[in-house]
């Protein structure tokens, strides 16, 4: 089996040149809990080197936007899927390999266009006992989080004008029309949402610290303490509307002006 899935599957680690200064605490995260992943690595960037060995570089050159940088890696890659992974999500748990190696396989097998593996949004369709399947009208049915993609089908389905927000948001709607957007029924990788809005999160640098893992506090702000608790209130927001009926998900979020 694994044969078949790291023939078919890579990770691609999406960062650029201007967010170099995480490469110590992802690359740490990553080598501490997942020492043991059997997929190929790629590192998105700019002009940046991956700083890891077992990761290869895939340079796009001059930052013409987060979704035309994308599309211009993906047609370097020869694997079937890719497996996104933005780099300001630190691992923070053990990944059992075997379990995920489960997961892909079964998505193979479905030839998904798209799974999350976050666990939010679940499926509305129960499909077996790894994925439901995420309907037409879906709240976040796209995601750039932790997701896996089928290559091709993401190279036409992204719009070079996008952020990475705007991709979710706006791709959420534009998928509507295909089928076989999946996600997990649990969370399969845990990790933290370490940066936001280009600052560390306390909460975050304190694990780490626990961790012993090193970060540059030289190259980016920490959050204050009102913008932690602003965020964890976003984090309950957010929250409170998965409990709604998935049907109406997406009016409720648009209703506030700034979204969820």
């Amino acid at each position: 089996m694994q044969n078949n899935l790291t023939n078919n599957i890579c990770i691609l680690v999406v960062s650029c040149d201007s967010y170099k200064d995480l490469q110590k605490p992802f690359w740490s995260s990553f080598d501490l809990f997942w020492k043991d992943c059997p997929f190929e690595i790629y590192y998105l960037s700019n002009t940046t080197h991956p700083k890891y060995s077992k990761a290869k570089p895939l340079l796009v050159g001059e930052d013409v936007g987060w979704s035309k940088n994308l599309k211009k890696a993906l047609e370097s890659l020869p694997h079937q899927y890719v497996f996104l992974w933005l780099d300001d999500l630190l691992l923070k748990e053990k990944i059992h390999t075997e379990r995920i190696e489960q997961v892909f396989q079964n998505a193979l097998e479905k030839q998904v266009n798209f799974l999350g593996v976050s666990g939010k949004p679940q499926g509305s369709v129960f499909v077996d006992q790894y994925m439901g399947e995420l309907i037409p009208g879906s709240l976040y049915r796209v995601s750039t989080v932790l997701s896996l993609w089928n290559r091709g089908f993401l190279q036409e389905f992204l719009d070079e004008k996008e952020s990475a927000w705007e991709f979710e948001i706006n791709g959420s709607y534009r998928s509507d029309i295909f089928p076989r957007f999946y996600s997990t029924h649990k969370q399969e990788i845990a990790v933290h949402n370490a940066v936001i809005r280009g600052k560390w999160r306390r909460s975050v640098l304190r694990s780490l610290k626990k961790n012993k893992i090193d970060v540059d506090m030289h190259s980016r702000k920490v959050f204050s303490w009102k913008e932690e608790f602003v965020f964890f209130l976003k984090t309950i927001r957010t929250k409170v509307l998965f409990l709604f009926p998935k049907s109406c998900q997406r009016s409720i979020r648009n209703f506030f002006k700034h979204g969820i």
